[in-house]
């Protein structure tokens, strides 16, 4: 039986193949998109992030008439007079930029 805190890839001496089962949940869109493109599963996000695998053929879309659009992030803040200044810089910026 192996002691708990041990770190068991010093003491492996060939290589093994782990398959998993479950989703694949990740918190990187590249990592997320690469997983799609090799095949091992569907991907939900947004289109903006799909655009270039969508482009280039390396993935299809599937359910197309059911996406829903998402016109974009939107930035809910107080409107009072004594806005803290960090607050007030990224409202202006986001304003000018139209981002």
């Amino acid at each position: 039986m192996r002691d708990a805190g041990v770190r068991y890839d010093e003491r492996i001496e060939r290589d093994m193949i782990i398959v998993p089962n479950g989703p694949l949940i990740a918190s990187v869109v590249d990592l997320e998109v690469s997983a799609a493109v090799a095949g091992l599963g569907l991907i939900y996000s947004f289109e903006e992030f799909l655009h270039a695998a969508l482009e280039s053929g390396a993935m299809v879309p599937v359910l197309s008439d059911w996406w829903q659009s998402f016109p974009g992030p939107f930035l809910y803040y107080p409107s009072r007079a004594h806005m803290p200044g960090p607050l007030r810089a990224l409202v202006d910026f986001l304003k000018t930029a139209r981002v």
